[in-house]
């Protein structure tokens, strides 16, 4: 997706004229969808590249969301300032979480998460009634300018091409490093769980910052919005598109998204049907979709420069 600056540029100006010249309501609103959820799972896998999967994810998006609808409708503070705001609280949020739960590895990382995605969804449902609204959540947000949707898919771009950065960079080297062996980076000087850390902040930040986008877009939120069920959905995102690589998710989210307009109606069986789209998945594409088609872009170049060998003895 970004291998060059052409690509790059062209992306760019055919997603942001998608924003700014969409009118029709539903669709504006599936693309504003499309386009924080791709950010939010890419922010998702981000933190996978240290090798944890952190079920929490959907909480700090809640945060943004919350943080941002509060500021804006009970203290009247400009969008921007919101926005911005809900990113740091979230990922000052996140250092707490961080510092304990990256002291455990594996099943008990996942278990502290889920719990803490558990408290979180308690404290907006029982704390802070007047301006949280309890189960009901917050309605009344509003569209904070014009060409909001512009705006979401400007930022979209602006925060996938940082990630994209900093994973090819050194930093993302570093992390991939701590994922592959947490004790050999250890014992080159790799202090690996200060940069667990930086990498949980940086995800949440963004995290929290696709909660304000979706908030002052969806217009309403509760708190069964950031639940369990939103963790499996992110997950489910990342693991059909390809986790190991950054196209993956956003390939996941596009086609999750087509999926779930023919599921909507299950009902409570919604997360079974991504539960069973994960196990097959697993089953059948173990490397994703884009994972998948690359293995066989490659096998059919192989085969290729096989056949070339073979004419030229011939």
């Amino acid at each position: 997706m970004f291998q060059n600056n052409r690509s790059w540029i062209i992306v760019t100006l055919v997603v942001a004229a998608i924003g700014f010249l969409v009118k029709d309501p539903y669709y504006a609103h599936l693309f504003s969808f499309l386009c924080v959820y791709a950010v939010l799972a890419v922010s998702f896998r981000f933190t996978m590249l240290v090798g944890e999967i952190n079920l929490a994810h959907a909480s700090f998006f809640g945060i943004g969301a919350y943080v941002s609808a509060a500021l804006t409708i009970s203290f009247s503070v400009p969008f921007i300032i919101a926005i911005i705001l809900s990113g740091l609280i979230a990922a000052v949020i996140s250092v707490v979480f961080g510092l304990i739960a990256f002291r455990v590895k594996g099943a008990y990382f996942l278990l502290l998460s889920f719990a803490f995605a558990e408290m979180v969804r308690l404290f907006f449902q029982n704390v802070w009634k007047d301006v949280l609204g309890g189960v009901n959540g917050i309605a009344g947000i509003t569209m904070p300018m014009n060409y909001y949707y512009g705006f979401i898919a400007v930022v979209t771009l602006l925060v996938l091409y940082i990630l994209y950065r900093l994973e090819k960079g050194n930093f993302g080297k570093i992390l991939i490093a701590i994922r592959n062996s947490d004790d050999l980076s250890r014992s080159i000087g790799i202090n690996s769980f200060k940069y667990k850390v930086l990498a949980l902040v940086i995800s949440t930040f963004i995290a929290g910052i696709c909660g304000s986008m979706l908030a002052h877009f969806n217009l309403v939120i509760s708190p069964q919005d950031f639940s369990f069920h939103l963790s499996i959905i992110i997950l489910s995102f990342v693991i059909i598109g390809g986790r190991n690589n950054f196209v993956g998710p956003i390939i996941g989210v596009i086609l999750l998204t087509i999926v779930t307009e023919y599921i909507r109606g299950f009902g409570s069986f919604e997360t079974l049907a991504y539960g069973l789209a994960i196990i097959i998945a697993m089953l059948f594409l173990p490397n994703g979709l884009v994972g998948t088609l690359n293995s066989i872009s490659l096998l059919k170049d192989k085969n290729s420069k096989i056949a070339s060998r073979e004419e030229a003895k011939t």
